[in-house]
């Protein structure tokens, strides 16, 4: 009879066990995306300029200024945006658009 108690006793507590890790584990989940932000969108334009002789990226050193123009589906102008910084030198050159 002891046995089957501890038996018994051993299947409760693998259980209780088995319990607990799983609610441990469901209530990690907003400690594992804690970093991720608010999801928000953020759009990044890369410019490359590489139909030229050399076939070969030139916007670095050709491009002294830029602007983009952004529509809607309707042709309405929604934004435009210009750069004549340092920044078009570098070949990893990128504008943010909000």
């Amino acid at each position: 009879m002891k046995l089957t108690c501890i038996r018994h006793l051993t299947g409760i507590i693998t259980l209780l066990w088995g319990v607990i890790a799983f609610g441990s584990l469901s209530s990690c989940d907003s400690a594992i995306y804690d970093d991720e932000g608010d999801c928000s969108v953020h759009y990044r334009v890369t410019f490359t300029y590489d139909m030229n002789m050399k076939w070969a990226n030139a916007f670095p050193h050709e491009v002294k200024s830029v602007t983009l123009y952004i529509y809607d589906r309707n042709g309405q102008l929604v934004m435009s945006k210009t750069d004549n910084s340092a920044a078009l030198a570098s070949p990893d050159y990128y504008m943010d658009v909000e």
